[in-house]
């Protein structure tokens, strides 16, 4: 488990005194939201001296509102000076864990780039991050999301929290100001990602991480633990599921079918989701599902293989494509598509229409003649040139190439995905 961090940028600003709250907390008076935000994080986090404070300020504000000798500070309201007391030494008087960063002004993109790099160099792998974006630059929150996108990619940080203290939507009479929480932002990012990987490149590893990690401690707290939640994180455990059968080319179970129909029963059941505008993503998800049937069907294979071919997963598209053949033609000639011997002679067959000068050893050479006499299928050009292709193309791309007429990157992609059209328009008229 890493560092849990807190990260705020402190600003230039004369600040008015208020208490921030959020849920049943209310903080003490204070100038600095930073000493409410710890505050909380104390009372609601177990928040301790093994926790690190990362404070990033600039000369200015280092001048006007950190240092701890700070006593009075000229106010423009009052047009004198009043009683100021630096954020230093409000901190120290916390017995916090902290560290002072300096950091450019960010008045130009090169002084942005700067204050990206420092902010990200203080970053650890795996700190869990509680970020505060009430002070400081505008631009502030636009780089915060790309800095932490960006450091979970290479630093595999967590964000738990993005604070906001709303100074100007305070009471005026309690002079008590909201705390906000923007992480269903962050969470409706990572979520959106994730689903944007599975529905393009059929990945799916980073919706169920999400829904582990943003939905377990949902569960665990009784006020947010509801039967919507916990069917969500089953459909997304069903779709792993799922797609793990096309990954590994399950033939048996894609047939069977029994996932999609859990999958559908699963998102029928769900009436909300924890995030409402997660909603319309969560429909995508649902309708990339609309190919497969729930029923058991031996065309599963050839819709499972359009659904890795549409997924850039070639070599499970030529697995699924060939072995989905012979299911097929083991069903029109009223074979046991599990046995294997039965498969086996399938391709036997094909191997006798397409090499007619070499002999071909059957393992029941008196069904193998009742078989080619069947003019639907072996006098079937089409069918029997694109089975053939998809053989190869299959025995290239599993033998990584090694023979002696390796295709190309390009021709097997074109290819496969070619063959996948024919088949399909093929099948169609059988």
């Amino acid at each position: 488990m890493g560092r849990r961090v807190f990260l705020s940028i402190l600003g230039i600003a004369f600040y008015g005194k208020c208490r921030y709250t959020k849920d049943d907390f209310v903080g003490t008076e204070t100038t600095f939201v930073q000493q409410n935000l710890l505050e909380y994080l104390q009372q609601k986090e177990g928040w301790g001296k093994q926790d690190q404070v990362l404070m990033f300020l600039t000369d200015l504000a280092k001048v006007n509102n950190w240092n701890k000798d700070i006593r009075t500070r000229f106010s423009s309201r009052d047009q004198r000076d009043v009683p100021y007391i630096g954020l230093e030494k409000i901190l120290l008087d916390m017995d916090m864990l902290f560290q002072a960063v300096h950091i450019p002004e960010g008045k130009s993109t090169e002084e942005m780039w700067e204050l990206f790099e420092v902010i990200y160099s203080q970053l650890q792998e795996g700190d869990e991050l509680y970020l505060d974006i009430t002070n400081s630059f505008r631009y502030l929150p636009m780089l915060l999301v790309v800095l932490v996108n960006y450091a979970k990619m290479l630093k595999n940080v967590t964000v738990k929290a993005i604070f906001y203290g709303n100074y100007d939507a305070r009471d005026k009479v309690s002079n008590v100001a909201p705390i906000m929480d923007f992480l269903p932002l962050s969470v409706l990012q990572d979520w959106t990602s994730a689903t944007s990987d599975y529905l393009r490149y059929g990945q799916v590893e980073k919706l169920y991480d999400l829904s582990e990690s943003s939905i377990n401690p949902i569960l665990k707290d009784p006020s947010t633990r509801t039967d919507d939640v916990k069917l969500l994180r089953a459909f997304v455990k069903r779709l792993k599921d799922l797609v793990g059968e096309r990954i590994i080319c399950r033939g048996l179970t894609i047939i069977e079918n029994k996932n999609v129909g859990l999958l559908e029963k699963a998102s029928k059941d769900i009436q909300e989701v924890t995030i409402p505008q997660l909603k319309p993503v969560f429909e995508k998800i649902k309708e990339s599902l609309d190919i497969f049937g729930a029923k058991e069907d031996i065309l599963n294979c050839i819709k499972a293989a359009r659904w890795c071919c549409d997924n850039k997963m070639y070599q499970q598209t030529t697995t699924l494509l060939e072995e989905g053949l012979i299911t097929f033609l083991c069903c029109h000639f009223k074979l046991d598509y599990k046995e294997k011997n039965f498969r086996d002679l399938m391709g036997q067959c094909l191997s006798a229409k397409t090499l007619p000068n070499e002999k071909i050893i059957f393992n029941d050479s008196v069904l193998a003649e009742k078989l080619l006499d069947d003019s639907v299928i072996w006098e079937n050009k089409q069918f029997v040139t694109s089975f053939q292709c998809i053989k190869d193309l299959r025995n290239d791309y599993n033998h990584a190439g090694f023979n002696k007429d390796p295709k190309k990157v390009k021709y097997i992609i074109d290819n496969v995905e070619k063959l996948m059209d024919n088949i399909e328009s093929i099948l169609s008229k059988i």
